[in-house]
């Protein structure tokens, strides 16, 4: 939610297109992310734990790549 935050305030400080971009691909990756925690939840109380620690490791690459989409934009 910062990055989308932050990458907002840059489109309208910039009115860059490419920033635009950024910013759409920033909120999906963010409804994404909350949308896999809610099945996670619900998985791994339906179907046990070996079915929620696949999904997990999934959200933690995930996790990762928002983590280096940062570190790029804020250089």
């Amino acid at each position: 939610m910062i990055i989308t935050v932050s990458l907002a305030r840059s489109y309208s400080r910039l009115q860059a297109r490419a920033m635009l971009g950024m910013v759409l691909f920033s909120a999906l990756f963010l409804i994404e992310s909350i949308v896999s925690l809610v099945v996670y939840v619900h998985l791994s109380m339906t179907f046990g734990r070996y079915l929620a620690l696949l999904l997990l490791a999934i959200n933690v690459v995930g996790l990762a790549a928002y983590a280096v989409m940062y570190r790029a934009i804020s250089q």
